[in-house]
């Protein structure tokens, strides 16, 4: 089958208690193979602090949430306690890693967590496309020179970049987030309410995925049913989306005077109440063939960067107004940047890392490199293309840029950043940036 629970870790194993939780138990999963794209979590807490919610986190994301709204008299007879205590929630797949881990946590309503399970499975979404160009996902943080390294992609003759500055046209994680969307089990309460089918400016939920939980008592056509939706129709959305990049990318080659590239090129996606990198799970899915540019900045100058581009604006960006102040920012910067490190160390075997202050030192010799590292032709021409390409200074650089050229925008934290926002950045981030060479293998 496409999707397998390999394995279901319980942190209460015969009902053991701690200071905050007296037990706790997933009925299901159980270790098999799944015959959708979705698999139910089943399950109850007996908590001694007010409970809010029980919450599913995939690589730092909560993907999915519910109530503990079911009755479960068994458990309340064990316990003493109320019959309430039981949750249920349908998974989707499609939006999670090849090889992934989805911890359960129970979230009380002082904000605090405590994880009781972790669910460990593998799958491969296929489609019946055929894709004859492959994305180059570059991933990065805020104001750490994409933008920049963009505009160069964009010159290689096997690569396709919408060029409208600064380079944001998320046509693949559109169509992935459209896959992601319909592919995401519903439950009824949603259907139900006037809001789902009264919003006209964004893509609902299909009412039919999963209507109801797999352990509710249903007819067999409709299992039926919800199986056929689960698996054969989401191939046939994954085959819908990809067929549409693909077909933007050779009208927008064409209207270039292009010939079709082998490759298109798209920053991971950083916006508005959307996690950085939120499609790409789906993407390295079905497209098994990417390559991904891991461009690495010190975050130090990333945050003074940030600072002072908003600044400039008159409004808070990036994360910044996520909080109330620039320390709490650093713990923002410092969160992402950890995340940053597990997807490239997960993932770095199909791709490269980069550093920002090599590529600002040393153009070139980078590029030239990333080249040979991502399989493309790293000719001198094509190279020296992509380099005059990257200096040039338009009105919409200028506008984007924060320092007066490259090399004084390395180590800019050291006059721009108050004293005290370098003391706690240096406590935040000290040996962090370590880690990523030792990933890497790097001396």
């Amino acid at each position: 089958m496409a999707v397998e629970i390999s394995g279901v870790t319980r942190c209460y194993e015969g009902g053991d208690g701690d200071d905050l939780i007296t037990g706790a138990w997933l009925d299901t999963p159980q270790a098999g193979p799944v015959d959708r794209y979705a698999f139910e979590v089943n399950g109850w807490v007996i908590s001694k602090a007010p409970v809010a919610e029980v919450e599913f986190v995939h690589e730092g994301i909560v993907v999915a949430n519910c109530e503990m709204n079911i009755s479960r008299p068994d458990v309340a007879e064990v316990y003493s306690s109320s019959s309430q205590v039981g949750f249920s929630k349908a998974i989707g797949t499609v939006s999670l890693a090849s090889a992934f881990t989805i911890d359960v946590r129970v979230v009380f309503q002082d904000g605090g967590r405590r994880v009781i399970a972790e669910i460990r499975g593998t799958q491969q979404l296929t489609s019946g496309f055929s894709p004859s160009m492959q994305p180059i996902i570059v991933n990065t943080l805020g104001r750490s020179g994409s933008t920049w390294l963009m505009r160069m992609l964009a010159e290689h003759p096997d690569i396709i970049v919408h060029e409208r500055f600064p380079y944001e046209t998320y046509v693949c994680s559109y169509w992935m987030h459209f896959l992601q969307l319909l592919a995401t089990p519903v439950g009824t309460s949603q259907v139900e309410s006037s809001q789902f089918w009264t919003d006209p400016e964004r893509l609902t939920l299909f009412p039919y995925c999963f209507g109801g939980y797999l352990g509710c008592s249903a007819p067999t056509e409709d299992l039926a049913v919800d199986r056929w939706y689960a698996t054969d129709q989401v191939e046939e959305f994954a085959r819908a989306a990809q067929a549409a990049v693909e077909s933007f990318y050779r009208e927008y080659a064409g209207s270039r005077k292009r010939r079709t590239p082998g490759f298109f090129a798209e920053k991971s996606v950083q916006q508005k109440g959307i996690q950085a990198g939120q499609y790409n799970w789906t993407m390295r899915q079905l497209y098994p063939r990417r390559r991904e540019i891991f461009l690495l900045r010190d975050p130090r100058d990333t945050l003074a960067s940030v600072l002072a581009f908003n600044a400039r604006r008159g409004f808070d960006d990036f994360g910044r107004e996520l909080v109330e102040t620039d320390e709490q920012y650093i713990d923002v910067i410092r969160t992402r940047t950890l995340s940053f490190l597990q997807t490239w160390k997960s993932t770095s075997h199909r791709g490269t890392l980069i550093r920002y202050e090599d590529l600002v030192r040393s153009t070139t010799g980078r590029i030239r490199a990333m080249l040979d590292a991502l399989g493309l032709d790293s000719s001198a021409n094509i190279v020296d293309s992509m380099v005059r390409a990257g200096n040039e200074a338009t009105a919409d650089v200028n506008a984007h840029r924060t320092s007066s050229d490259g090399p004084s925008s390395i180590g800019r934290w050291k006059r721009d950043l108050e004293p005290r926002l370098q003391k706690i950045c240096g406590e935040a981030f000290d040996g962090l940036l370590d880690e990523f060479d030792a990933s890497s293998g790097s001396p």
